[in-house]
């Protein structure tokens, strides 16, 4: 089977679309920071990917369904209600795929798609995984070519990346690097998080959705986010006490960590 994406239902004319990327990572940032848009504003599915580069697993939901591990395409169209200055097309993704030949696979599949959906930008999102804790995580970024550091620098992000972390292992760093063969521009936005890979960072996911909402124009009410960032915070001192090997650290806002804390895979 490979790679293939069906098509649910066709799209007019988008309004100067940019393509939000959201799959699992580390704290499955990106992952949540899509879903919460995807859900809050009501996005429409157009298109499902499927590929025999995902696991052989079948999910289960509790009502008893299942279905196989896949990745799933939505539109949000921009009006006054939701404040978006532009369309936007959003990847969800279950899984990453477990072989290199199926991450080049995927990403050139999404990006052909996309670019007959009129898109020329695209943002991708991921963790930073940090050896300790921060209480306000930076957010770093890496972008297709100069002109796209320039637009994004009046925003609070990071482009000092290339110190803290040499290299983007999976989907989310080979999309913005292929984007330019296919005529797109494009940042990955890699925010600093920290904790077990099982738990779910929504701290992290919180501050990129803050960051999208000043990108985007997007109006969101961030409050159910920053309630489970809160007790994700109650979840981490209790897994600290347990035992397991963990510092806070708190940071002003002009420290620097040692580029040694810092690594990205996702």
């Amino acid at each position: 089977m490979a790679t293939q994406i069906i098509v649910k239902k066709k799209v007019r004319k988008l309004k100067n679309p940019v393509f939000l990327e959201g799959m699992p990572g580390v704290g499955n940032v990106g992952r949540i920071a899509a879903g919460f848009l995807v859900e809050k504003l009501k996005a429409e599915k157009i298109a499902e990917l499927y590929s025999s580069y995902f696991q052989h697993v079948t999910l289960i939901h509790s009502d008893g369904t299942a279905h196989v591990i896949k990745g799933e395409f939505y539109i949000v169209k921009a009006n006054k209600k939701n404040g978006l200055k532009r369309d936007l097309v959003i990847y969800l993704g279950d899984q990453q795929s477990e072989l290199p030949q199926g991450t080049y696979e995927l990403v050139h599949e999404i990006l052909n798609f996309i670019k007959k959906l009129g898109v020329k930008e695209l943002i991708t999102m991921g963790g930073l995984k940090m050896d300790v804790a921060v209480e306000d995580p930076i957010v770093y970024g890496v972008a297709s070519d100069k002109s796209v550091i320039r637009k994004y620098s009046k925003y609070p992000i990071n482009f000092n990346s290339a110190s803290k972390v040499g290299s983007i292992v999976g989907a989310v760093g080979l999309l913005i690097g292929y984007a330019p063969l296919y005529g797109m521009k494009g940042v990955s936005l890699l925010v600093e998080s920290f904790g077990p890979p099982i738990l779910p960072d929504h701290k992290g996911a919180k501050k990129l959705l803050e960051l999208l909402q000043k990108i985007l124009g997007v109006k969101l009410d961030l409050s159910e986010i920053a309630k489970k960032a809160k007790e994700q915070d109650i979840l981490k001192e209790k897994i600290m006490r347990a035992g397991a090997p963990a510092e806070t650290v708190k940071r002003e806002k002009k420290t620097d960590i040692g580029s040694s804390s810092l690594t990205y895979i996702g």
